[in-house]
């Protein structure tokens, strides 16, 4: 046998040894604790993706309000400059000019609006960071809870003295009270997921507002200002 192979199996006779030294009952235990502290990490693994879902379908529902928006912005001022060239065009002038130009700067304005609709995503998400670091930490004290309780018997021993029973209830109940706070921390942190979504839609809503306003006035007081003009042109040019 090679020295690491020699090594490696008063590894194990050590570990049986110290393991033999403590009641089945306390072993039971420590599995226990250590099954509830992966259902622990589990549960807030899949609560964290959920949340993240339910927060981007939030943001997503803002935006598509918004272009609903614009979309009745934009035939507001398509129907305006319509009804005004086919006055005009009755006249025996022609202003569809002043229409196709009006439209095409009307699609590069929803272009840019709709591109500044993503500025608003990380705008959004921003308002459940908290909470998201809070998740990540209560995972990695779930963690190490998980890793300390494998080294119990470990950090109970000593070179001259195996694992004592004592020092393992002591360890357990420190731990047992480390994942009762830890199971606290959590249910709060469930109950603090309304207000960080409701925060997130406020969030979404105000940076969605901006963009559309910013659109209707450069919609309403240039595009259709500036068509409008247009067809004034045409129609006295007519005369």
């Amino acid at each position: 046998m090679t020295f690491f192979g020699t090594l490696l199996a008063l590894c194990v006779l050590y570990k049986v040894a110290s393991s033999s030294a403590i009641p089945d009952e306390q072993v039971k235990i420590i599995e226990g604790l250590k099954n509830t502290t992966q259902s622990i990490i589990a549960d807030l693994n899949r609560y964290e993706e959920k949340l993240q879902s339910d927060v981007k379908l939030k943001i997503n529902q803002v935006k598509v309000d918004a272009l609903g928006r614009m979309d009745g912005i934009v035939y507001y001022v398509i129907h305006g400059i319509e009804t005004a060239v086919s006055a005009v065009n009755i006249t025996g002038s022609d202003a569809e000019s002043c229409h196709q130009t009006a439209k095409a700067s009307l699609g590069k304005l929803n272009e840019t609006a709709y591109h500044n609709f993503n500025k608003c995503v990380p705008i959004s998400l921003s308002a459940v960071d908290p909470l998201l670091k809070n998740i990540t930490s209560a995972i990695q004290i779930a963690g190490k809870i998980s890793k300390n309780l494998d080294n119990i018997l470990s950090d109970c021993s000593s070179a001259k003295q195996p694992a004592t029973e004592k020092c393992v209830v002591l360890k357990i109940q420190d731990y047992q009270l480390s994942i009762k706070e830890l199971q606290i921390s959590v249910s709060k942190l469930k109950n603090a997921q309304f207000s960080a979504i409701k925060n997130a839609k406020i969030a979404a809503r105000s940076c969605h507002a901006k963009i559309v306003y910013a659109m209707r006035v450069e919609a309403t007081f240039k595009i259709y200002r500036d068509a409008n003009l247009c067809i004034r042109s045409i129609y006295k040019a007519g005369f």
